[in-house]
């Protein structure tokens, strides 16, 4: 990944092509004379040719090159090994095999003392500095040449610690990057170097601590917040524990700060034109009576796609569970919103005229004076226009062409305004996001029990089959057919749920034989499905 274009205005590393290049950042990349180098019979070679680049310009005892690159050999073997990958080294290199210096029979050296160019060496050299001496411009250079995790291609031992070593270093740079950029009021830059430093350091509370200061000091504490929310969810999924007290006395009080705001802005005058509305519901989203299994990271997902556009469609076949991704991430982000989160129903509307009727109905926006009537959706825009808000518009494939007209007027007019859609197509407007609601994971039907449970289709079965019958248990000799009824129904959700329920009357075996009528028996169940 090349980082070079998150940060900006970065200064170019090479003017011209080295006659010997070696990238050693993310893939190894190595060009003799501008053209890849040959492939090699044994990956070893790569991992000698790097270990030199990495000890650049010094000499390096060969016995140690050989227990490094072959650790289980014995030492003759080791060294016939190094051997042989050294000549084929060379003869890749071709004109450059004379950089692979040999001084004395015990020792090897990669000259790089003209015209090659070796990532590691110049950032290195940057990182290496002290804090008195660094300067922006070397800095950035060096972080543009860390295009990711060191030799990320190789399983070595010995690579573990290089890599941690310049992962530690990159962060730090980033560190000093972005507290220059800050200091300089150049907040956005700031951010891009702090989403770097959290990318390679999720786990530091302090980078993300730095990163939400710098998106309210941005001007987006929506984001401030997510960032908030997102590693939280991280420390309980890898470590089971929370964010410490220090970073969450900080949310609080960006969000409170940012409530003040809010506050402040709404007391200006604001022209309104004979608009009046009633008392906002202190629940205005359905409430769902089951907890959502399966759908963690799409929940993140799509709550940050929302922070990167104001139109957000969820797309996906019937049944796979768009309705109810859309209320958990509107429940998960209304607070970023001041105006919080509504809930559009648009199922059961037949006539398409009616979108902007259901929209006034879910905001309680009416009508003021004995004058002739605005149109909904003047009345829409008016009440809308200084509010932040999410509005969630459900089952609008049957009124595309309402929605999108409705949604381009709104969006248009209302700047804090942002719309979650689902549909079973996009609305295909100008700045939509697309996200397309995958089917849960379903396992192999060879899944022992402990590995079939890690997998969210099964999950939900077990989860709304112990609804329905409070003695439900996984067996051995159940578990093959549960997996097949999961595999059958091709993970999506409703039509799982209406089969697990079937066993108040059915073993999962019988469930499983019965799916050849499947509308048969998916019929029923729950009323309200």
């Amino acid at each position: 990944m090349d980082h070079s274009s998150n940060t900006g205005n970065s200064p170019a590393i090479l003017t011209e092509i080295a006659p010997l290049e070696i990238r050693l950042f993310g893939s190894m990349q190595i060009r003799v004379a501008g053209q890849p180098l040959p492939r090699l019979r044994s990956r070893k070679g790569l991992w000698l040719l790097a270990l030199l680049s990495l000890r650049a310009g010094r000499d390096v005892e060969r016995d140690w090159i050989a227990g490094t690159l072959w650790p289980d050999y014995r030492d003759t073997d080791a060294r016939r090994s190094l051997r042989q990958s050294l000549h084929d080294l060379r003869v890749a290199l071709g004109s450059k095999a004379d950089r692979l210096a040999c001084d004395s029979p015990r020792t090897l050296r990669l000259d790089v003392s003209t015209d090659c160019f070796v990532d590691t060496l110049i950032f290195d050299a940057a990182v290496a500095l002290p804090r008195s001496e660094q300067d922006a411009t070397r800095l950035e250079a060096a972080v543009c040449l860390y295009r990711g995790s060191l030799l990320e291609d190789c399983a070595e031992d010995w690579v573990l610690g290089e890599r941690r070593q310049r992962e530690q270093q990159y962060v730090a740079a980033l560190e000093m990057l972005a507290t220059g950029e800050t200091a300089n009021a150049r907040h956005a830059v700031a951010t891009g170097y702090l989403r770097l430093a959290t990318g390679v350091d999720p786990l530091r509370e302090d980078l993300q601590r730095a990163l939400m200061v710098s998106l309210t000091a941005e001007g987006n504490s929506p984001a401030a917040a997510l960032v908030y929310r997102r590693f939280r969810e991280h420390l309980w999924r890898e470590m089971n524990t929370e964010p410490d007290a220090q970073t969450t006395a900080l949310y609080r009080r960006l969000r409170s700060v940012a409530g003040t705001e809010r506050a402040d802005t709404a007391k200006k005058p604001v022209r309104v034109l004979s608009v009046t509305t009633v008392a906002e519901p202190s629940s205005p989203l359905p409430q769902p009576r089951t907890v959502l299994i399966g759908r963690e990271e799409a929940v993140e997902e799509v709550a940050v796609c929302l922070t990167r556009a104001r139109l957000v469609t969820l797309t996906g076949a019937g049944g796979v569970g768009k309705t109810r991704l859309a209320l958990q991430v509107a429940e998960e982000t209304a607070d970023d919103f001041e105006g919080g989160a509504r809930f559009v129903p648009l199922a059961t509307l037949t006539d398409p005229s009616g979108v902007p009727e259901a929209v006034r109905d879910a905001l309680d926006v009416a009508q003021q004076g004995d004058g002739a009537p605005q149109p909904v959706e003047e009345l829409l825009c008016h009440h809308l226009a200084s509010r932040r808000l999410l509005l969630v518009l459900d089952n609008c494939e049957h009124v595309l062409t309402a929605c999108a007209a409705l949604v381009d007027t709104l969006l248009s007019t209302c700047p804090g305004l942002r719309v979650l859609c689902t549909s079973r197509e996009p609305l295909r407007m100008r700045g939509e996001l697309v996200w397309r609601v995958p089917s849960l994971a379903v396992p192999p039907l060879s899944a022992t029990e402990a590995e079939a449970t890690e997998y969210a289709a099964v999950r939900l079965f077990v989860a709304r089959a112990e609804e329905a019958d409070v003695t439900f248990r996984i067996t051995t000799e159940t578990l093959p057919a549960l997996v097949r009824v999961c595999r059958r129904l091709d993970g999506i959700p409703l039509a799982i749920e209406l089969a697990a329920t079937r066993v108040r009357m059915l073993t999962a075996t019988e469930i499983d034989r019965r799916l050849d009528d499947r509308f048969r028996l998916l019929t029923g169940g729950d009323r309200a499905a």
